[in-house]
């Protein structure tokens, strides 16, 4: 909507009851991918997990936030008793591309970073020792 101010303001809203409506409607028809994460709470799913987990976590990330997200995953975590890794990506944002914290979309460069080959390479490695 960059550029387009009028046309913005009157977006913003018809966005938003979309969305609500959406989300009320994924209550009881599950309707594409946002449905099912909408509602989604780790503490009753990761306590039920029987294989090893990896999770990754991204430094910047404004949509699963770093200091609320990590505490709580190994939290969860430690009530289990498979193999974990906790992984988290210095420097990047939720879709894993070089992004300081509060960055505009505008500003980030979304090249694939090399935290995410990193993270990728360590995923490999993890899964192989603990699949065997």
């Amino acid at each position: 909507m960059k550029g387009n101010v009028r046309s913005a303001k009157w977006l913003r809203p018809i966005n938003q009851l979309s969305f609500t409506l959406y989300q009320l409607l994924s209550k009881v028809l599950k309707v594409g991918y946002l449905s099912r994460i909408l509602d989604y709470d780790a503490r009753t799913i990761i306590p039920t997990i029987a294989v090893p987990i990896y999770f990754a976590f991204a430094e910047n990330d404004e949509l699963v936030p770093l200091e609320k997200n990590e505490p709580l995953a190994r939290e969860l975590l430690s009530y289990i008793a498979v193999p974990y890794k906790v992984n988290i990506s210095p420097g990047v944002n939720h879709s894993f591309a070089r992004a300081e914290r509060y960055q505009t979309w505008d500003e980030i460069d979304w090249k694939a970073s090399l935290e995410l080959v990193d993270l990728i390479r360590d995923f490999c490695r993890w899964t192989k020792a603990n699949f065997r």
